[in-house]
């Protein structure tokens, strides 16, 4: 028997019908969200049908949340009763990745998409993280973190900052936040400044008393960042794709191999890009940052547009043509803090 634990949208299904599809061993998914003829059904119904999967032979994947012990507590029994063995694998990845996913599905047969999907995906979320890993209650099985490596990159950096010196020499390192080169550098000039609270997974988890931990990774940021790029702009993705907390420092050139699709360009010039200034403002006046996944959305999936003279960008072609000078080269504000019209992004200057 394989336990699935994740919040809606994290790929429980996805991962089931790959088991029936690519492996050698004949596998019965049970999942809630169909049980009951294609509508969503109940835990004994779910439990029904594994018992005759199990007993016909067959391996039997639970494709449920499976959130906390009380919901996998039936299946351990049932799977000891039977003497077969049981695992789990805790599908964990970023909650505004699932947000994201399940708010896109439409006419899904649990009823969790579209906005609605926002609450409940968190408020399962929030149950997985209260309840701690599984492991231990799975003491007939085994207990496996399924996750995409690169989504926990940033935290293993986190984790053992100075282990990292060698692959990122320009590391910066103090007692409350550490900040090196992106990767895949979308400018010329690109690093992140990351806290070192790992509890701090996106700006969702911000709180007010977060905001001198954003004012010291803005000081650090001005201080460790060369002058010859001019401007920079400091900020998050509204949606982050990798877990713990991390602020962009870009210069606004925008010119880099590395910015390749649409996306890559909306996601530092338009709404999805989050300034650090506004964020620090909303948590002073709201105490913690609302998700609009639309409005967000929206922005990701927009027309390319230069956020220094708002001309329109065609394709990614033109998007190169423009950011390596032949195009519009007029410079983006110098005050810290001030929007540029229509854009939705703020540029700082140091």
């Amino acid at each position: 028997m394989l336990l699935l634990v994740g919040p809606p949208g994290s790929g429980k299904s996805t991962l089931s019908a790959s088991l029936v599809q690519r492996s050698s061993l004949s596998w019965a998914v049970v999942n809630q969200d169909t049980i009951k003829g294609g509508s969503p059904g109940t835990r004994k119904q779910c439990l029904s049908a594994a018992r005759r999967a199990l007993s016909s032979g067959d391996c039997c994947v639970i494709d449920r949340c499976n959130f906390d012990p009380d919901q996998r507590g039936d299946f351990l029994q049932l799977a000891a009763s039977m003497h077969v063995p049981v695992h789990a694998v805790l599908l964990n990845l970023p909650v505004e990745v699932c947000v994201q996913r399940a708010v896109g599905r439409i006419n899904h047969p649990s009823k969790v998409h579209g906005p609605m999907a926002v609450g409940i995906v968190r408020n399962v979320f929030n149950q997985i993280r209260a309840a701690g890993a599984p492991a231990a209650a799975l003491q007939q099985g085994s207990f496996v973190f399924a996750k995409m490596p690169w989504t926990e990159a940033l935290r293993s950096i986190v984790r053992r900052p100075e282990a990292f010196r060698n692959e990122h020499p320009e590391l910066f390192i103090d007692g409350e936040c550490i900040m090196f080169d992106d990767k895949y550098p979308k400018a010329r000039f690109h690093q992140l400044v990351i806290p070192r609270d790992q509890s701090l997974e996106s700006i969702y988890d911000l709180q007010a008393r977060h905001v001198p931990l954003l004012q010291h990774m803005m000081a650090v940021a001005q201080a460790q960042s060369p002058q010859q790029h001019g401007g920079c702009s400091m900020g998050f993705h509204a949606v982050p794709s990798m877990r713990q907390l991390h602020m962009h420092v870009i210069s606004q050139d925008y010119d880099s191999p590395a910015l390749k699709h649409a996306k890559h360009w909306n996601s530092f010039t338009t709404a999805y890009f989050l300034p650090v200034d506004q964020v620090i403002s909303t948590l002073q006046l709201q105490g913690s940052i609302p998700m609009d996944i639309a409005t967000y959305e929206k922005a990701a999936k927009g027309a390319m547009k230069c956020p220094h003279c708002h001309c329109s960008l065609r394709n990614m072609p033109a998007v190169k043509t423009h950011t390596a000078g032949a195009g519009c080269r007029k410079s983006a504000p110098g005050v810290a803090g001030v929007a540029d019209a229509g854009s939705g992004q703020h540029h700082l200057r140091f």
